[in-house]
């Protein structure tokens, strides 16, 4: 096994071409490349690599003429707007990425609800980033809660006190009760394909336990 470091947008495409549930970057790299499983490999040279054209895979999907672009057109996944309806449909890593985050300081630090909604908001974009995009479909019958500016929101109501989010380009409406906050959290971590019960508990998170919070 070899260790390597990747870039955001790359990692984001790898997961992007998941098949089912569990398949690590590996596999879907080995699948992509058309390799054997590697038990089936005889040893490894460099002879026996398949070629594999000069040209870049399209963005958003395989490159042309591979065994997945002419089999599976069909199969192909975008987390940034899949709503979750069954476990296949989520990604791996979800679970235990949402619970290491809730455990930091970034996270329980913040001792108002407010706080944690930007917190989690700002973690999200982290792990998604242009697919983070899919938050502009969570939205009120005439309200919206997110926007790249704060014009945007304040267009579409009154006192919705529009505030970035640290870290993106986004803004978002704070002027919501904490289980408003709550239910828009659960709609944008549906939208990301999160698995339900990361769901709960993150959003369940939100209102800290009142010792924690700060007075000003």
């Amino acid at each position: 096994m070899r260790t390597i470091e990747l870039d955001e947008d790359i990692y984001a495409y790898l997961c992007s071409q998941t098949h089912e549930f569990g398949e690590t970057p590996s596999s879907i790299l080995r699948r992509l490349l058309s390799l054997q499983p590697l038990g089936e490999t005889e040893q490894c040279s460099p002879t026996r690599w398949p070629e594999v054209s000069d040209a870049p895979p399209e963005v958003g999907g395989e490159a042309k003429g591979s065994p997945v672009a002419q089999n599976d057109s069909h199969s192909r996944k975008d987390w940034s707007h899949i709503h979750p309806t069954s476990e296949t449909q989520q990604p791996s890593r979800s679970t235990s990425q949402v619970s290491e985050f809730l455990q930091t300081r970034a996270f329980t630090s913040q001792g108002h609800a407010l706080g944690r909604f930007l917190a989690l908001l700002s973690w999200l974009y982290q792990q998604h980033g242009e697919g983070f995009g899919a938050v502009a479909e969570v939205r009120g019958r005439r309200r919206i809660f997110f926007a790249r500016t704060s014009k945007e929101i304040e267009l579409t109501g009154s006192s919705t006190k529009p505030q970035p989010i640290p870290g993106t380009p986004w803004y978002v409406a704070t002027n919501n009760s904490t289980s408003m906050k709550q239910r828009i959290l659960k709609k944008v971590m549906a939208r990301l394909g999160y698995a339900k019960e990361s769901v709960q508990t993150a959003t369940g998170l939100v209102e800290p336990d009142p010792s924690l919070r700060r007075s000003y």
